[in-house]
């Protein structure tokens, strides 16, 4: 008797020790006809990032299979989604698509994914905590819902959370494409290139308290709001070659304090109401090499400083 129960005890731990590390494969696999159930692996795939999440190791990827939608999904770990290759979309009405509060010291990659607000959508990319999160050839788009974002940081903790944002669009979004905002004593930072931002009812990139941003090789047009506005003492941005053409303003700096832009080698034109709007103590640099032109209003930035 003590044989077979000992036989027993051996083979439920080996059961659990074999579902344990099938629920926490290093890469595991969504598919548009998959199943939450399944293990996510590639011959057994699950339904939606959420369902597969769950079954990766911290670190591991999440790969799509073949074409679908596959929802919205809270990330709390270093983890990467890669939809290459096919069509990988989340359709998130009424909710945030992406949601990252992971630890302080984790690193998360959204790679080739669409995130579609439905008409109703709220943020696209929510970060809350991270050490750094990367959103690559995705787009974001049709966010419509309250306080609608493409990506928001909201910083809380101690820590520095690092956006980077590459060839990615982001159009349609009643609200702000782009905003960062830490408490202190935590920072928020961001890098933006090759991106286009397009048809926000507000602005385009908003840095709010403890920001900074560089802005490199994008296109921002159509935007009610600034191109850039940069609100603060503790806010900075850098704009390097750069579209900045039909929003409201071209670049929009100090109107709750000050902050400081630094803009070379950038285009900004057929802004409807300024091409830079300048609100003391906050200073916009110009490096010399800039098109300013063909703006309803001011042109003139607070300093040019061509050797720096």
């Amino acid at each position: 008797m003590r044989s077979i129960i000992r036989l027993i005890v051996i083979a439920a731990l080996a059961s659990a020790i074999t579902v344990a590390a099938q629920a926490q494969a290093t890469r595991t696999w969504v598919s548009g006809v998959g199943d939450d159930a399944n293990p996510c692996s590639r011959t057994a795939p699950c339904k939606t990032f959420a369902g597969a999440i769950s079954k990766t190791a911290p670190s591991g990827e999440i790969s799509v299979l073949d074409p679908g939608g596959f929802g919205g999904v809270t990330i709390t770990k270093s983890i990467t989604i890669n939809g290459y290759g096919q069509i990988s979309g989340i359709l998130a009405a009424s909710i945030n698509a992406i949601v990252v509060n992971a630890a302080a010291t984790d690193r998360i990659y959204i790679r080739n994914v669409s995130i579609n607000g439905g008409g109703s959508g709220f943020v696209g990319v929510k970060i809350f905590n991270a050490a750094h999160v990367t959103v690559e050839n995705c787009e974001i788009y049709n966010n419509n819902g309250a306080n609608a974002r493409g990506i928001q940081v909201i910083n809380t903790a101690a820590n520095e959370v690092d956006l980077e944002v590459e060839n990615t669009s982001i159009r349609d979004i009643t609200g702000i494409g782009i905003e960062l905002n830490s408490t202190s004593p935590g920072t928020s930072r961001a890098s933006i290139n090759n991106t286009r931002i397009s048809d926000t009812t507000a602005s385009a990139i908003v840095l709010e308290q403890n920001t900074k941003a560089s802005i490199t090789n994008s296109t921002i047009v159509h935007c009610a709001g600034a191109g850039v506005l940069v609100r603060r003492a503790s806010t900075e941005a850098n704009v390097y070659n750069t579209v900045l053409s039909r929003n409201g303003f071209g670049l929009n700096v100090g109107d709750t304090g000050g902050g400081l832009i630094r803009v070379f080698g950038s285009q900004i034109t057929d802004n409807t109401i300024a091409g830079l709007q300048i609100t003391a103590p906050g200073t916009i640099v110009s490096h010399g090499n800039n098109a300013i032109k063909g703006n309803v209003g001011n042109e003139t930035p607070s300093s040019n400083a061509l050797t720096q």
